[in-house]
């Protein structure tokens, strides 16, 4: 998640370089860095983010970010968890994005102007096995 975050301040700092104008960002200005941190992803998409996740697609859609990571769920054990657990995970993927997110005061800014972060996680198969969004309120 760190390489998600990092990838996420880059493009704001490009934003904020050409604009001059980091400070003033307006709800608005949030669609077009989504859509500068979609285009800088895609250049070096796939990106294992774990020995067991990667990522494999950001898409910007207005104010949201949709990061897309597959799972291997060839592993017995994660297959097992997933399957007798998936709450806890759910719950600890969760919670660890939001805490990356809210811990970095600019993705946090973005989500002060709007911005969501979409997280959807799929096995193998291309199956999705659950999803997430954290925006502001779950920084409080």
């Amino acid at each position: 998640m760190k390489k998600i975050v990092l990838l996420s301040l880059l493009c704001l700092f490009l934003w904020a370089d050409a604009t001059q104008e980091f400070d003033d960002m307006k709800s608005e200005d949030v669609e077009k860095i989504m859509i500068l941190i979609e285009e800088k992803a895609k250049e070096t998409l796939p990106i294992q983010l774990d020995r067991l996740t990667q990522l494999v697609g950001v898409i910007a859609k207005k104010n949201t970010l949709e990061y897309r990571n597959k799972i291997n769920t060839n592993n017995q054990t994660i297959a097992k968890m997933l399957k007798e657990g998936l709450d806890d995970v759910v719950e600890d993927t969760f919670d660890s994005n939001r805490k990356d997110l809210c811990r970095n005061e600019d993705t946090r800014y973005i989500m002060s102007k709007g911005g969501i972060f979409i997280y959807l996680f799929f096995d193998i198969k291309d199956e999705e096995l659950f999803r997430f969004t954290v925006d502001i309120m779950d920084c409080k």
